[in-house]
């Protein structure tokens, strides 16, 4: 950890730049993707996820290994984890080096309802 602080929101924007990004569902990326089917998706899933489930058209890049990885994920693309909480850092990771992402903030578990194509063991 390079710094940190301690305080609100609130103090936090008073004397810097605050940025956030909307946060998408699985049924948002299966709209677009009836529109756009080659929209770029990054599962940021542990290995042991991808090999079990992960969606057909996604490239895996393991949270872990995203800060050498970054330079691969292009503009634009669907990043999303298992519930959220990765995604979020990925997301914000990937801002700060200037990426534009989609946040997919929403539970793994729903993207086959959202009619997405999963390949179920890898």
């Amino acid at each position: 950890v390079v710094g940190a602080y301690v305080g609100s929101v609130g103090e936090l924007a008073e004397i810097g730049q605050l940025t956030s990004m909307p946060r998408r569902t699985f049924d948002d990326l299966a709209e677009r993707m009836s529109e756009d089917p080659d929209i770029e998706v990054v599962d940021l899933r542990r290995i042991g996820e991808w090999d079990e489930s992960h969606l057909a058209t996604a490239t895996h890049v393991p949270l872990q290994t995203l800060d050498v990885a970054a330079s691969s994920v292009p503009d634009g693309a669907w990043v999303h984890c298992a519930s959220g909480m990765r995604s979020v850092i990925g997301a914000s990771l990937l801002q700060a080096r200037g990426v534009d992402v989609e946040l997919i903030q929403d539970d793994y578990a729903t993207a086959g309802d959202a009619g997405l194509e999963r390949v179920v063991g890898h």
